[in-house]
């Protein structure tokens, strides 16, 4: 395999804190709007979210990425098998999110299915995908949901899941992973590993059987021409190194670790940095003033946006938000507050801006919110280049 995960998370239970979270940051009202939406979402496909797709899932999920060639398959692929509490609630759900897609797509979607060995196997062909050879493919065999990027993909996993000989072997049970989980913290939620190289060597040969025919159809409607082929890139690839990772859950949250570059094996995600690279080729760029600027600004947003939720949670445990007079190192040093249960954000030196400045720490005395302020570039308080969370 090109690449491997295993997760063991309860998917609902992640979906709820998430929600949680959205209301002690947000507020009430900002919570009621996007639980409105989600209701008005699941309302126009027929289908739950929480309580349908989410609810059926068990929890232990193995994901992995094939190469091209492996038993004659042209394309390779990727597999997803997880368990499944519920069955039926998730074919069902899966079913209503197959009548809404042939609704609404005017006939760039497709489900056919199709019967294998007593098994329901659904394709579902759209069009953007099917381009880059990616067909939805998914059952349940043996109370698990096995979904694949193409049909191959897909009858392979199978025949793994129904194996009569699937149980006399585990990677748990061997030397080399005893050796190494004696290393991992307790209570693991993910085991990670991808060849990042080869990987990105696959995924790009696979964007460019279709991309001569992508590229005229975007540069007509951009008006411009398009490169026919794909940016060489092995320079960069051939200095990739396998990224490996764990995820761990404690008290405290959850925690994840990773080493080597993190690449998101998929074809959207690709085909946009390919675009990107394209684009570049041609010489569409920014000026260099924002090139410069706007990383460190998002940056800034970013760590902002850390800190008030860090507020948040403090006050969630303590009671009231750290004291202006103390400033952000409440975030980092309890100094006896009741109730703390920090550090509520790593990294000692955020308290500072990415161009050096001390982030400035309020109360507004309008909203009794947290108020927090980068002077930006020019380090002076009221000019246009502020960055604010409010």
């Amino acid at each position: 395999a090109l690449g491997a995960q295993l997760c063991n998370l309860d998917v609902g239970g992640v979906y709820d804190v998430i929600l949680r979270t959205i209301m002690v940051v947000g507020g009430d009202e900002f919570y009621q709007m996007v639980a409105g939406q989600i209701d008005g979402v699941e309302a126009q496909i027929g289908a739950k979210v929480r309580g349908g797709l989410l609810e059926s899932l068990g929890g232990p999920v193995v994901f992995y990425v094939m190469p091209q060639g492996v038993d004659g398959m042209m394309t390779g692929g990727f597999v997803m098998v997880a368990d499944l509490k519920d069955a039926a609630l998730f074919e069902k759900t899966m079913k209503e999110l197959a009548a809404f897609g042939l609704k609404m797509s005017e006939g760039m979607f497709q489900d056919s299915v199709v019967e294998k060995e007593g098994l329901k196997v659904h394709s579902w062909t759209i069009a953007p995908l099917a381009m880059a050879g990616v067909l939805p493919t998914w059952t349940i065999a043996e109370g698990k949901l096995v979904f694949a990027s193409n049909s191959p993909m897909c009858n392979i996993a199978i025949k793994q899941v129904t194996a009569a000989d699937k149980g006399k072997t585990s990677i748990r049970s061997t030397a080399a992973y005893k050796k190494i989980a004696e290393k991992l913290p307790k209570n693991l939620t993910g085991l990670r590993y991808s060849d990042t190289a080869a990987s990105m060597r696959q995924a790009l040969a696979l964007i460019q059987q279709f991309w001569p025919m992508a590229s005229g159809i975007l540069g007509n409607q951009l008006g411009m021409p398009m490169p026919l082929k794909i940016p060489e890139a092995e320079g960069v690839i051939s200095k990739m190194t396998p990224m490996v990772g764990y995820s761990w859950i404690d008290e405290t949250g959850i925690h994840s670790r990773s080493q080597g570059p993190v690449l998101i094996e998929g074809t959207a995600a690709i085909g946009g940095g390919v675009l990107g690279a394209a684009f570049f080729m041609m010489g569409v760029r920014s000026s260099q003033e924002i090139m410069m600027k706007s990383p460190m600004d998002t940056a800034t947003k970013v760590e902002i946006h850390q800190l008030d939720t860090a507020i948040e949670m403090y006050k969630l445990d303590t009671g009231s938000y750290p004291d202006p007079e103390k400033g952000l190192k409440a975030l980092f040093q309890s100094e006896g507050v009741k109730g703390w249960k920090g550090p509520y954000i790593e990294g000692a030196k955020i308290h500072h801006d990415r161009w050096g400045n001390e982030y400035i720490y309020r109360i507004s005395e309008k909203s009794g919110k947290p108020y927090i302020l980068s002077q930006g570039p020019d380090g002076i308080e009221g000019s246009e280049d502020d960055i604010s969370n409010r």
